[in-house]
């Protein structure tokens, strides 16, 4: 689950995609945002990411680990002692991290 997303490009076509009017941070905050913005809805629910439905792109980006911070899940209390496991990872100090991070 992708929570957030900072965006670089294409900023138009994520703001006509989500209704909102500026840009801000709220533009790519919370997964249901990041979906809308991104073009993605229910109905590629179940669809392979190994066909040509979405296209995924990957650059030789790095972030430097230093700035990678973790924290417990969000609203997952049903998952039990799971729920407080270190699964969530953020860029430290990014504002459109939604919720807010434990570092």
């Amino acid at each position: 689950l992708i929570r957030a997303i900072e965006p670089l490009e294409g900023i138009t076509a994520m703001l006509a995609r989500t209704g909102k009017k500026t840009f801000d941070s709220t533009l790519t905050k919370g997964p249901g945002n990041v979906g809308k913005a991104l073009g993605i809805y229910k109905t590629h629910a179940g669809v392979s990411l190994m066909a040509n439905d979405l296209f995924i792109a990957a650059d030789d980006y790095e972030m430097d680990i230093k700035l990678i911070g973790k924290s417990k899940r969000i609203g997952v209390a049903f998952a039990g002692a799971d729920a407080a496991l270190p699964y969530r990872f953020f860029i430290k100090g990014n504002k459109y991290v939604s919720g807010r991070p434990v570092v």
